[in-house]
């Protein structure tokens, strides 16, 4: 019998309740079993298949990448995703539905930070021994497979390119942080580099998946952060309804024939139901939060947190994340609707066929400066007085390429987005050091891991 004051779980009606969840009591282990089956929903394509009839050999099971930030969605991601392959083997004598890669991304390459990594790895390794494999790679990997180039702003607004050409990059991570005018677009531009890394090393692994950590928060923040940083078309891309079907995937002899690229990937996020509240409660049921450690990740003073961060110094998604943190607490059903109008909207861009930004690698629709120019007032107010006149005629004399044309000072533009002209505009000198994608062949052969790191010893 239970307590008076104690509220029953509202799943089984035997266990008392430890938490609550969307107005619904649970017990632990009713909650555990909410939690993971809406995680298993999403990845219900993903069974264990058998040979077809008179067909001896079976399907080869898919691989799904997950990029883990060492923070607590990607983390309760992994451990649901174990789970899951131990049912798996449970019930299929040995056979599981997917193959399991992790992969960490070293933010911040200062050697202390370097052995804490090493040190997470070897633990998560030694913990999850012989259901995945994990890898550790520094985010400089990202230079081995990039060329120079360096973005020039100039007054009239124009942006031009020079190319070094140089492959692998010379560049290092600091230098190219080192210009950017401020912490968001700093964070943006880590951003940028880390997802290109974890794709490269999607490409070079023959992934077919990768599943984000992106809790149902975290993708209502993501729809928030991209409209307010100017790519909104990108939206429908993150949150675009996917529903995998492990038996339509492709034969052993093609995957190992075929040239693999970015194309050929799919983006999961098995989270996307679950609130983030929800997942800080499932770690500490399962006894998993001191595998926690966002901390090796405040690259350059660029910390993960919004806690301990003054409101001046933050970045659109730190600021963005505290004001979900209190839409949560008082009004969670603003976070799914946010989710749910999200997946309604489609890109508008899919169908064409149009030139990508330098930076980010999305579609350019037009020229962006001339698109800037022509949403603002760029001619000054007629001259009236004969004062007005005479200093104006002084000033163009010791600034005569200012009578020009903004047609006859122009220089091949680069294709730069407006939010990335956003970010690099204040940079130091007027120009920022970047380091776009190789189109050699043999980038793919540089991030080949040895038979060491297939095994996750890196």
């Amino acid at each position: 019998m239970l307590a008076e004051n104690v509220v029953p779980c509202r799943r089984c009606k035997v266990e008392p309740s430890v938490v609550e969840s969307r107005t619904e009591p649970f017990c632990k282990s009713c909650f555990l079993h909410f939690i993971q089956g809406k995680q298993y929903k999403q990845l219900d394509g993903f069974k264990v298949l058998y040979p077809a009839y008179r067909i001896p050999i079976p399907p080869p099971s898919p691989r799904i990448l997950l990029p883990l930030s060492l923070g607590a969605s990607s983390l309760a991601l992994l451990d649901m995703l174990i789970i899951l392959i131990e049912k798996q083997r449970k019930a299929h004598r040995g056979r599981q539905g997917f193959e399991l890669i992790v992969l960490i991304i070293e933010e911040n390459e200062e050697s202390e930070k370097k052995e804490q990594y090493q040190a997470v790895a070897n633990d998560l390794q030694e913990k999850y021994s012989g259901l995945c494999n994990i890898h550790s790679i520094p985010i400089s990997e990202i230079l081995k497979l990039s060329e120079d180039v360096l973005l020039k702003l100039h007054d009239n607004h124009i942006t031009t390119i020079e190319a070094t050409g140089t492959h692998p990059s010379s560049l290092d991570i600091k230098s190219i942080f080192s210009k950017f005018p401020s912490n968001t677009s700093r964070a943006d531009a880590l951003l940028i580099l880390r997802n290109r890394l974890i794709n490269a090393f999607a490409v070079s692994q023959k992934v077919q998946y990768i599943a984000w950590g992106h809790n149902q928060t975290r993708l209502a923040e993501e729809v928030i952060c991209l409209t307010v940083k100017g790519r909104g078309n990108q939206v429908a891309q993150k949150l675009k309804p996917l529903s995998p079907d492990a038996e339509d995937f492709w034969t052993k002899e093609f995957i190992k024939t075929h040239k693999f690229s970015e194309n050929d990937i799919t983006h999961l996020y098995p989270l996307r139901d679950i609130m983030s509240s929800e997942i800080t409660e499932y770690l500490k049921f399962r006894g998993v939060e001191s595998l926690i450690k966002t901390n090796l990740n405040e690259y350059n003073g660029l910390s993960t947190s919004s806690a301990s961060v003054i409101t001046k110094a933050m970045t659109i998604d730190q600021l963005i994340t505290r004001y979900f943190v209190d839409v949560q607490a008082n009004f969670p059903s603003v976070i799914s609707t946010v989710v749910r109008t999200g997946v309604k909207l489609a890109d508008p861009l899919a169908n064409e066929d149009l030139p990508l930004c330098l930076m980010c690698e999305q579609k350019v629709t037009e020229n962006t400066v001339s698109w800037v120019r022509k949403i603002t007032v760029n001619d000054s107010a007629d001259l009236e007085t004969d004062e007005e006149k005479a200093k104006a005629k002084e000033f163009f004399k010791l600034y005569p390429t200012m009578l020009q044309s903004p047609e006859e000072t122009a220089k091949p533009e680069a294709k730069v987005c407006y939010s990335c002209l956003v970010s690099i505009r204040g940079a130091q000198e007027g120009e920022v050091s970047w380091t776009k994608r190789s189109t050699a062949d043999q980038v793919l052969a540089d991030f080949v891991l040895s038979d060491g790191e297939d095994e996750g010893d890196k």
